[in-house]
């Protein structure tokens, strides 16, 4: 087991340093765009000068030189760029820049040939290349991190199921007590050391709950399932070191495992759902690439559905009882005031979810993405 986590650290870290090198080389890609089309206006204003016959020869001459000296400068810039893309496994991109290239040296050659129109032409072409080989490279590494976001999902999964199984022993355990607390003997001094521990485990399990939930920034609405639980651990723990093992103390230790387990289910993986698989996003990708969606937001839109469906059943059944009762007790107040403050954090979530814009359709040629698990050699460690 130990073999495959270092396997997994460094599968991971590997995406998260391909992610990393592909949105600089978008940066790179965008800068060489803008300048270009700079150049690709100056051709044209030149042509245009020509045609309307008001351009002194010897200043177009010039102005085309100085053309001439920038293209073929961003030439070669592109050329090196669509190798560096070609070695990230950006072969699209790498294509259409590589492309661009040589409409670049086109135009240059044409402004040496003092043919503005036949430069403005090729300036221009290259241009649209470069406008397609940044969206074709934003689609790759949209890919990149749906597979980052893949393998991530992956050992949360990991995570939530040990806290489940850890938690699932307390309950046990805290049952086995309250089973031994009614018996004709009671809680024997061992009785009571194993009740130590007990809270021990439970502090313990309440602790990796806390730090998972502080490393998934952006994860909210799974945050808000682990913070959920953290607090019905803290509960139980309270309440085990006051040597109460009765439901009052099983109740909000089921709640924090039920909360995990609901966690699970989020993450359960649908087969028909390529969203969970990279290879699968890919496949029903949008016309630049894009994929349909990434593993750990197709969980947390399930995990919003399953969070309201618990509200209503808890609410339900909070309903009910304090139906019961002339005036309500302080117990039940405490859970209607945490129904309350779970509904409106679970409305802020359900708000804050951005539908993604469309993508742009005038792509003639969407990136094919590369086969999934794929990491450029350069990447790796």
């Amino acid at each position: 087991q130990e073999v495959l986590d270092i396997l997994a650290d460094r599968r991971e870290h590997e995406l998260e340093r391909l992610v990393e090198r592909l949105r600089e080389m978008e940066t790179e890609l965008a800068e060489m765009t803008r300048r270009q089309a700079e150049t690709a206006a100056g051709f044209r204003e030149v042509a245009q000068d020509e045609e309307d016959k008001g351009a002194n020869a010897a200043d177009a001459r010039g102005r085309l030189e100085s053309l001439s000296d920038r293209q073929a400068e961003l030439a070669e810039e592109t050329t090196r760029a669509a190798r560096r893309m070609e070695r990230l496994l950006a072969k699209e991109a790498a294509r259409s820049a590589e492309q661009a290239g040589d409409r670049m040296d086109a135009a240059a050659q044409a402004a040496d040939d003092g043919t503005a129109a036949e430069g403005a032409a090729q300036s221009g072409q290259a241009q649209e290349l470069l406008e397609r080989a940044l969206r074709q490279l934003e689609a790759r590494r949209r890919l990149a991190q749906a597979e980052l976001a893949a393998e991530q999902l992956a050992q949360l999964e990991d995570a939530v199921k040990h806290l489940h199984d850890s938690q699932q022993g307390v309950i046990d355990r805290t049952r086995q007590l309250d089973r031994l607390a009614d018996s004709p003997d009671g809680l024997t001094r061992a009785h009571l050391a194993d009740l130590h521990d007990l809270v021990r485990l439970q502090l313990a399990v309440q602790s990796d709950t806390e730090q998972l939930s502080g490393k998934l920034i952006g994860a909210e609405a799974v945050q808000m399932v682990l913070d959920g639980a953290t607090e019905a651990m803290a509960e139980a723990a309270a309440r085990l070191r006051r040597q109460q093992t009765g439901p009052e103390t099983q109740q909000p230790a089921v709640r924090a495992r039920d909360r995990l387990a609901m966690l699970l289910e989020a993450f359960a993986i649908d087969p028909a759902d390529p969203s969970h698989d990279p290879a699968g996003a890919a496949a029903a990708a949008g016309p630049d690439g894009e994929p349909a969606g990434e593993p750990l937001a197709a969980a947390e839109v399930k995990l919003l559905k399953l969070l309201q469906q618990d509200l209503h059943r808890r609410t339900r059944e909070l309903a009910v009882a304090m139906a019961e009762e002339p005036r309500p007790s302080e117990a039940h107040r405490s859970q209607l005031e945490r129904l309350a403050r779970e509904q409106g954090r679970l409305a802020d979530l359900t708000l804050g979810m951005v539908v993604k814009p469309p993508a742009d359709e005038d792509d003639p040629s969407p990136a094919q993405p590369p086969d999934s698990g794929n990491v450029p050699e350069e990447i790796r460690p």
